[in-house]
């Protein structure tokens, strides 16, 4: 396992790029069809298969999203029916509203997460984070 205190032995280990492109496929997959955020996928992915560290899975996740998601919305978009264009069309506000507070949020999780937080408490965070979704998915199927 590659943590923050690998071992050197670690730092050699080969690349699995077949594993790493199809679970990165998987991610997309997910992305698109569930809206799922892919970094659940990606970090995992790229610090198991990949070879790399926790904060440098999260950073190479932001930049494959970067050209996962304009891809899905386009996709998305071209899909819609006539009604559901009309819907996105009175919610151009909203929608503008959410990419800005979404900035935001990015913006300050990345400074707060590199001063705050060591790799060891990044992925406490993440597994807390998809705990909760996780949980949060069960009780919606059983109720």
């Amino acid at each position: 396992r590659i943590t923050s205190q690998s071992k050197s032995t670690d730092v050699d280990r080969e690349v699995l790029h077949s594993k790493l492109a199809g679970i990165s496929a998987f991610g997309g997959f997910l992305s698109s069809v569930m809206a799922v955020g892919a970094g659940l996928i990606y970090v995992p992915a790229m610090k198991f298969f990949g070879n790399l560290n926790t904060r440098t899975s999260i950073g190479s996740s932001l930049n494959v999203m970067m050209v996962v998601v304009p891809i899905a919305i386009i996709t998305h978009f071209l899909l819609l029916t006539g009604g559901q264009v009309e819907i996105l069309k009175a919610e151009v506000w909203f929608l503008a509203l959410l990419v800005l507070v979404n900035f935001i949020g990015a913006k300050s999780g990345a400074i707060i997460g590199f001063k705050l937080f060591d790799e060891n408490q990044l992925v406490k965070l993440f597994v807390g984070v998809l705990s909760i979704t996780w949980l949060n998915y069960v009780f919606d199927l059983l109720t």
